[in-house]
């Protein structure tokens, strides 16, 4: 509702209202558009770095396992001789 009581119906086509309105509504695409693009030279760099990174944490979980794997077989008998064995 505007100030004097009556509905609002909309711009009519040809208004200037109606140009600002399409000109802002241009304009509004042309920024989103532009903040969409701008990161796209950097998206490769950013990919390797991440791909670096998941590289590194795929051999650490590895290497977590396997020595989850290994250290009873490797070390078992250090726990024998001490007597601290986990009970089977």
């Amino acid at each position: 509702m505007s100030a004097q009581g009556q509905q609002f119906s909309g711009f009519t086509q040809g208004s200037r209202e109606y140009a600002r309105l399409l000109m802002a509504m241009f304009c509004a695409g042309m920024a989103v558009f532009a903040q969409l693009y701008s990161p796209q030279a950097a998206l490769p760099a950013m990919t390797r770095g991440v791909y670096q990174l998941a590289l590194m944490l795929r051999r650490f979980l590895f290497l977590r396992r396997l020595q989850v794997w290994l250290s009873p077989l490797l070390f078992g008998h250090l726990w024998l001789m001490r007597g601290d064995a986990p009970a089977p």
